[in-house]
């Protein structure tokens, strides 16, 4: 049953790619239509700690994507293209955290290991829908996608036990969002909220949560 549920949740993530380049197509605006794999990349990361125990269910699809969506983004391939970022590293950034995060803070706890990596599919995705009306710049980090970032961070942060350890890694994230400029190849908030959120999380939660 595990198997099914790991191809469901690969082709729900696969689901959002499509979405992606059909926005994409659309609207011509990547900041934009990346964001369709943001929600749906971080629907499937919620659902994972109710399914898996083991980290190598999660490891293994992030390293499927990792080595999929590389693949697909160095020979420029005509999938995918809606969540590419000419000149950068998004989605290759991304896939890399996850699988480091999974493979080294899952089995801490689940939870520690899943926060980090929904504040940057989620709550960076809903920066960018509530900053793109607003700036119709990319890269601008405007109040108001900070805000919404934030708010979805606290959100999901009941999820981590004890709370406030989950409120001090949203606040963690939602700066590294704000303050990581967002260019060249290695420069990039998709590996910065993450290693932010968890540097900050899992030393607070071996002392105090455990």
């Amino acid at each position: 049953m595990k198997i099914v549920w790991a191809l469901l949740i690969v082709l729900l993530i696969i689901g959002g790619a499509f979405m992606s380049d059909r926005i994409f197509d659309r609207v011509k605006v990547s900041v934009l239509s990346r964001k369709a794999i943001h929600l749906t990349a971080g629907a499937a990361m919620l659902i994972l700690p109710f399914i898996f125990e083991s980290f190598w269910w999660p490891f293994g699809i992030s390293m499927f994507f990792l080595i999929a969506l590389s693949i697909l983004h160095f020979t420029n391939a005509k999938f995918g293209y809606g969540v590419r970022t000419p000149g950068r590293f998004v989605e290759i950034w991304f896939c890399l955290s996850c699988v480091v995060v999974y493979a080294t803070v899952w089995r801490i706890d689940p939870w520690l290991a899943t926060a980090p990596l929904v504040w940057m599919a989620i709550g960076d995705g809903v920066t960018g829908l509530l900053r793109w009306p607003l700036y119709h710049k990319q890269g601008e980090k405007g109040i108001a996608g900070t805000a919404g970032m934030l708010a979805v961070c606290l959100t999901i942060a009941i999820m981590v036990h004890p709370y406030w350890i989950g409120a001090v890694g949203a606040v963690a994230a939602t700066l590294a969002e704000k303050f990581t400029p967002s260019r060249g190849y290695w420069l990039d908030d998709n590996w910065s909220i993450v290693v932010a959120a968890t540097a900050v999380m899992v030393p607070l939660y071996l002392l105090f949560g455990g």
